[in-house]
């Protein structure tokens, strides 16, 4: 086991180092700084008289202290310090008081143009409104189409129209689905089928009536039409099966906003398969697909709203929790400074945790803000996985006293990677197997080559994840359903390491059994012994 990392002691803490990092990168309060001596100038004069432009200069230190790569609480922390000193040469408490009063408004001006509260709820919004946007555009070629219709013949005319009616009729994917394999039998077809390409690039069956042929199978209908179903989805183009003077099939593509996303198979068609059932084919596969983008849509604006909800309703408490007792301990502190008492250490360096609780919740927002608008930047250079993970396992180790962090090294490989990503991605797997673990279980960490890659392990005998719940363990504000109620956190870190790996060439995923606990690997491709020199930076 390895010392605990300098760059965690406590910002305020007697025994920091002088140039030690601090949250989640330096220690403002020790390393000099030319925007905090700007802050501690600027604050100085606006609470000692009147000067009009102090409030502007306090919103032009938010925006240099953004462009500089500053937090809020990097200013929280600046002010409280500077804020200190001046209420010591305050001549009584009401000056006092009034000085608290008017540094709180610079302070305030100073924050305002940070949105790092609202962006998620922005973001959603925003694409809510296009999701709307892009429904009303839907209904309206709808409406076109509907139009188009009624210009055909009148047995055409009545089956398209009855089939707009009834596809614009919901929004709900699976019922959408089922009036398009069972409106086309038997007046139009024999059987109907529909096929998408899933999210993986697998072509899936996802419903037909009820006397299709399976898509299993070596013989029989639906090996005929195999191929004729993969021509239409590689270049969008209807395939006509015709026999003689015999019925025939059909398959359409299924094609919105530029894509084909899937097709829909007609056979045996009630006449001859020539240009006219074609036709009719085509015109209701245009219909199929609008209404069955139409209804993705929707789904996806209501996940939409939902992630939104949940997002709001987690981050509120997440960040409330921690803010409470540190106000508190705060508001206490103030009141013995001006009453001329020493300020509690331990009560301060208690503070500190909830701002460093609250600068990590802060920081993935701000990184899955990056991730979002493709900001997420990485630094190459050579790096030692064996020391870097047993420096961490030796810190959580030293700050969880009533549990075992085993470490098995195996060997000592070397990697590709931005180090204080790669920190980010293990700090994170280790946070998880803690806090998972109920009453102090072992933790175990290894490392191991396979092939060309460097493998991470960490498990834990925890309460594991649900199988159903597995495929989405990495997705943004996933939290697993059978986690306690007291479990902290916004459901952003696996999703931030799934990221941060794969930018990495390297994959991440997970072994669990729900009760049993889990194990979270770690695969990054092998870098040469020598060591490495940083390079540019890659979004």
């Amino acid at each position: 086991m390895g010392s605990v990392d300098e760059s965690l002691r406590s910002p305020l803490h007697p025994g920091a180092p002088a140039g030690a990092p601090a949250g989640p990168g330096r220690d403002r309060t020790r390393e000099p700084s030319t925007l905090g001596r700007r802050y501690a100038h600027a604050l100085a004069e606006y609470v000692s008289g009147p000067r009009e432009d102090g409030l502007q200069s306090a919103y032009a230190l938010g925006r240099a202290g953004i462009a500089a790569g500053w937090g809020m609480l990097d200013f929280v922390v600046v002010h409280g310090r500077e804020l200190a000193a001046v209420l010591q040469n305050a001549p009584d408490s009401r000056a006092a008081a009034a000085t608290a009063q008017r540094a709180g408004e610079f302070l305030a001006e100073c924050l305002a143009p940070f949105e790092i509260m609202n962006r998620g709820f922005r973001e959603s919004s925003t694409e809510l409104r296009r999701l709307n946007e892009t429904l009303r555009q839907r209904a309206a070629e709808l409406a076109a189409a509907n139009d188009r219709i009624r210009e055909l013949s009148r047995a055409r005319s009545a089956f398209l129209a009855e089939a707009g009616r009834r596809l614009a009729a919901s929004l709900d994917f699976e019922a959408t689905l089922g009036v398009i394999v069972n409106l086309p039998v038997p007046d139009i077809a024999g059987w109907c089928a529909v096929d998408l390409v899933d999210d993986q690039a697998q072509v899936r069956r996802v419903a037909s009536s009820d006397n299709a042929p399976g898509r299993a199978g070596d013989g029989g209908a639906w090996t005929e039409l195999a191929a004729c179903v993969d021509r239409v989805l590689a270049d969008g183009a209807s395939c006509v099966q015709a026999h003689g003077e015999r019925a025939g099939a059909i398959v359409v593509p299924l094609a919105a906003r530029e894509r084909v996303f899937g097709a829909l198979a007609l056979a045996p068609v009630s006449h001859r398969a020539d240009g006219g059932e074609t036709g009719l084919a085509e015109e209701f596969g245009r219909l199929a697909a609008m209404a069955l983008d139409n209804a993705r849509l929707y789904r996806e604006a209501k996940q939409a709203i939902r992630v939104r909800d949940e997002f709001l309703s987690i981050a509120s408490h997440e960040l409330r929790t921690p803010l409470t007792p540190l106000t508190l301990r705060l508001q206490l502190a103030a009141r013995r400074l001006r009453q001329g008492q020493p300020v509690d250490l331990p009560a301060m360096e208690a503070a500190i945790r909830h701002v460093q609780r609250l600068a990590s919740l802060i920081n993935d927002l701000l990184d899955v803000s990056r991730i979002e608008a493709g900001r997420l930047q990485l630094r190459l250079a050579s790096v030692a996985l064996e020391p870097l993970v047993r420096e961490l396992v030796s810190t959580f180790a030293l700050s969880n006293p009533d549990r075992v962090i085993h470490f098995d090294p195996g060997p000592a490989p070397m990697v590709r990677a931005d180090r204080p990503r790669l920190e980010q991605v293990v700090t994170n797997l280790l946070e998880n197997a803690v806090k998972y673990s109920p009453g102090g279980a072992d933790v175990w960490v290894r490392l191991e080559r396979s092939d060309a890659q460097a493998v991470l392990s960490v498990q834990d005998r925890g309460i594991g994840i649900p199988a159903p719940q597995q495929a989405r363990v990495f997705q943004r504000f996933f939290r697993a359903g059978n986690a306690g109620p007291g479990t902290f956190g916004l459901g952003l870190g696996l999703y931030i390491c799934h990221d941060i790996v794969q930018r990495h060439g390297g994959r991440i995923w997970v072994e669990s059994t729900e009760g049993q606990g889990s194990t979270f690997r770690v695969a990054l491709p092998l870098d040469g012994p020598a060591p490495g020199t940083e390079e540019g930076t890659h979004g």
